[in-house]
């Protein structure tokens, strides 16, 4: 994996260098105006590099650590819905309404969260648009963005938007969220997947192959040509356009013992390692059901959390790209994986209803779940419980605040 090195290690190496080469190697005048010319080129790479800071997808972003930023919609009396940006506040443990938008639930799209910015967009006759809310002073801007997208990453500067086609992804818009600019870059030829981003840079699954998708516009024959095609991932880098393959395996997936594909469906990373849904796809199920993690290179693979047959996806909890929690439900239980212990955690009610299921991991150590047990339909569906006694099966937390009138006020 492609490491893009921080100027301040830049400068050390630089000076450690050229304190420890032989004298005679340059004259004393030209080495520290070499070092410094070095310093200059890296310190200019790194400030016109696309990628700035840490790559979150955008639907990891409703969830800050510190809220939850998601849609609640009003019915009205013509029996049209209009859609509140509601902002629940873990630190006061209420919720707040952020904005009324005044618009049809049906035209707003994704909403997200970076810094103190709040982002959103919405479905305009001729596009999409992107509404950006300044927290502090409450300033509101909009910019166009492309509209079909089918997936989106953010980082401390931009947008990166992937446009979708029928048979994978042809570009990526990258919108400079301070100027409101955008860029489009084409991506690799056959991309199918955008799956990540890390340092600078996409994981992305494109096939290999002679005939190219595109080219095929009969359904009947793109299914044909993905029966003998090679699927790969790999690290996009879109400063310079390169790829660096990773592994390879057949599109329709690995054949077993039994003769049957091997689903891959990729989970997210963490501490460097890839970890991905496994499954036997029979006529009418799934079987052998897993999630396993393995190398980069796909070397070492090993199963860290075995499933019932017919399970699908588990659900994931990110924070800052990684993976944190893994969640999956059993009986009226719900199984969760921690990646960074390895630890696996049945979790059961007591009373023997169903379990709450988690829907955010909070910065200060706490989990917001749905609260099934509240007293009264007006009373909060939420709750706050610290992750610990969640695990033990402890559900007391505290409740969050429905929005009111005194609290729903832009």
């Amino acid at each position: 994996m492609k490491k893009k090195i921080p100027l301040p290690v830049l400068l050390s190496l630089s000076f450690c260098l050229s304190a420890c080469a032989p004298a005679a190697s340059a004259p004393q005048s030209e080495a520290p105006a070499r070092a410094t010319a070095e310093a200059a080129t890296a310190q200019a790479t790194a400030e016109t590099a696309l990628v700035q800071g840490t790559l979150c997808n955008i639907e990891d972003c409703e969830n800050t650590g510190k809220a939850l930023y998601q849609w609640q919609v009003e019915a009205q009396a013509d029996g049209t819905t209009l859609g509140n940006l509601v902002e629940l506040d873990y630190a006061t443990a209420r919720q707040r309404r952020v904005l009324d938008t005044g618009m049809p639930s049906y035209r707003l799209g994704s909403c997200f969260a970076r810094g103190n910015t709040i982002y959103y967009t919405t479905f305009e006759e001729d596009g999409r648009t992107l509404h950006s809310i300044d927290r502090a002073s409450g300033t509101e801007k909009t910019m166009p963005v492309v509209d079909g997208y089918g997936v989106g990453f953010i980082d401390d500067r931009a947008l990166y938007l992937f446009v979708q086609r029928s048979w994978g992804y042809a570009s990526m818009q990258r919108v400079d969220l301070e100027t409101g600019t955008a860029q489009t870059i084409p991506m690799p030829a056959q991309t199918i997947r955008v799956c990540d981003g890390a340092e600078g840079r996409f994981l992305i699954t494109r096939l290999i192959g002679e005939v190219s998708l595109s080219s095929l516009q009969d359904e009947e024959q793109r299914a044909a040509a993905l029966q003998t095609a090679t699927a790969e991932y790999a690290w996009w880098d879109p400063d310079d356009g390169s790829v660096e393959p990773l592994f390879q395996e057949p599109y329709t997936g690995e054949l077993s013992e039994s003769g049957r594909p091997r689903e891959r469906v990729y989970l997210g990373k963490e501490d460097g390692m890839f970890y991905f849904y496994r499954a036997e796809r029979t006529e009418t199920t799934q079987e052998n059901c897993r999630v396993e993690r393995c190398a980069p290179d796909g070397s070492g693979a090993e199963t860290v959390l075995a499933m019932e047959d017919g399970q699908g996806l588990p659900g994931v909890l990110r924070s800052e790209g990684e993976i944190r929690w893994l969640v999956q439900g059993s009986g009226n239980g719900v199984v969760v994986y921690q990646p960074a212990d390895g630890s696996t955690r049945h979790v059961e009610n007591p009373s023997g209803g169903d379990t709450p299921w988690p829907l955010a991991l909070t910065d200060d150590g706490r989990l917001l779940l749905y609260n099934f047990y509240a007293a009264h339909p007006e009373d909060s569906i939420y709750c706050l419980v610290r992750q610990e006694d969640y695990l033990a099966s402890n559900f007391t937390g505290t409740n969050v605040a429905p929005v009111t009138k005194e609290t729903g006020e832009v």
